[in-house]
């Protein structure tokens, strides 16, 4: 199924080097801007790639997981992180911030994703995003 994540993001990689090599006429970041509007679940996509690849395998686990860069800033309050079955929870007071950078939450076989506020099974996210990528390759080839 991981190996279909990196697939499905190909498609995406190939249209956004394009754009950066000035094969189509928009600039790399107007070009993902429209591919984030046609394409659900793009971020998660985008996200469970970089953590397989370049931080940790994602693989399936019993109960929850967290991965990724999340700092926590502390002043003149507190900055919690928790989770539970409705998805990650985050708490601040006074000054303090949880800033997370590309985290990845898991509940098992399941991702969290920030767009629907549910934890998603990697299939059903593949099957929404690649049911898709016609209509954005037709867009795409009209630029």
């Amino acid at each position: 199924m991981i190996a279909s994540v990196y697939f499905a993001r190909a498609v995406v990689e190939l249209m956004l080097q394009s754009a950066e090599m000035e094969v189509v006429t928009l600039s790399r970041a107007d070009l993902e801007e429209r591919l984030i509007a046609m394409l659900p679940g793009y971020a998660l996509i985008e996200i469970i790639r970089i953590h397989d690849f370049h931080r940790f395998g994602v693989l399936p686990r019993q109960g929850m997981f967290m991965g990724g860069m999340v700092k926590l800033r502390a002043q003149a309050g507190h900055a919690a992180l928790s989770f539970d079955a409705d998805g990650p929870k985050v708490s601040e007071s006074g000054q303090s911030r949880v800033i997370q950078q590309r985290a990845l939450h898991m509940a098992g076989d399941r991702v969290f994703d920030d767009e629907s506020g549910e934890y998603v099974a990697i299939d059903v996210l593949l099957t929404k995003f690649l049911g898709a990528i016609p209509e954005a390759i037709d867009a795409f080839r009209s630029l």
